[in-house]
C-alpha cells in the first residue's frame, strides 16, 4: 500500500540526520554511530539519538491514499550539562523542520516539528544521563 508510508519515513530521516557533518560532530562520531536503532543491542558511546517509535494514521484524499506520521526522536547525553542534549535537539529541529524530506513510493507533502519533551534528567545507576525527545509530523500522499 503506496499511502502508508511509516517506515520509510523514519528510513527518510535516518537519511538526512545520519549524513550530517555538524549533528555528527555534536554526537563525537565522524559516522552516523550515534545514531541507534536498538541501545540495549549496540550499547552507543554518549551522546547519541535513538529513533523511537512512529505513528501513521490515515490522510487520504478523494483520489490518492496518504499519512500522517508522527516520528519520536530521543537524544541521550551524559556530559553532565543539558546544553549538550539541547544543542542537539536544535539541530535536528534544523535539519527536520520544514524541509523537503525524500519519502520512497511517496510525496512528502510537509514535515513540521510538533513538539519537545522537556528535558529530563536521571541518575539511574548512579550516572547524571539527560533525555530529551522531539517528534515530528510529516504527511504524505502516494505518487
Amino acid at each position: 500500500m503506496a499511502g502508508f508510508s511509516g517506515f520509510e519515513v523514519v528510513k527518510a530521516i535516518d537519511g538526512v540526520i545520519s549524513v550530517d557533518s555538524t549533528l555528527l560532530a555534536l554526537l563525537g562520531a565522524g559516522t552516523s554511530a550515534g545514531i541507534v536503532s536498538n541501545p540495549q543491542e549496540s550499547e552507543p558511546a554518549f551522546p547519541y539519538i535513538m529513533i523511537g517509535d512512529y505513528a501513521a494514521s490515515a490522510w487520504d484524499t478523494k483520489d490518492k491514499h496518504g499519512s500522517e506520521v508522527m516520528a519520536t526522536l530521543h537524544v541521550w547525553s551524559q556530559s553532565g550539562d543539558p546544553e549538550e542534549c539541547s544543542n542537539i535537539l536544535s539541530r535536528l529541529h534544523i535539519l527536520l523542520h520544514d524541509v523537503q524530506l525524500a519519502v520512497a513510493s511517496n510525496d512528502c507533502l510537509l514535515i513540521l516539528w510538533d513538539g519537545l519533551t522537556d528535558i529530563v534528567r536521571d541518575t539511574t545507576d548512579g550516572l547524571l544521563t539527560y533525555h530529551g525527545i522531539i517528534r515530528f509530523r510529516c504527511v504524505t500522499r502516494e505518487q
